[in-house]
């Protein structure tokens, strides 16, 4: 079930897979595995983390904006494009 918060937080899978890492850690499981597991098991699920931070970010994909040129306004390029 999705609470109010999730539904308004952007990032809110990243959020809980970082909680879901953290209990995890302090769960049994991970009370059981040697350290170069745990790095191994910390670095995998970090980087789903980050795979999600980066998936719910708002900017849009491939669009890069700059400081005008002249004029008002910021001038946004997207690559690719002939314009």
């Amino acid at each position: 079930m999705v609470n109010a918060h999730e539904e308004t937080d952007t990032f809110a899978k990243a959020r809980a897979s970082f909680e879901e890492m953290l209990c995890w850690l302090e769960g049994t499981e991970s009370a059981g595995m040697t350290h170069a597991e745990l790095e191994d098991q910390v670095e995998r699920r970090g980087r789903e983390v980050q795979r999600l931070m980066l998936q719910d970010h708002p900017a849009p994909r491939g669009a890069l904006t700059y400081p005008p040129r002249s004029g008002e306004g910021l001038e946004v390029i997207i690559p690719g494009s002939n314009g």
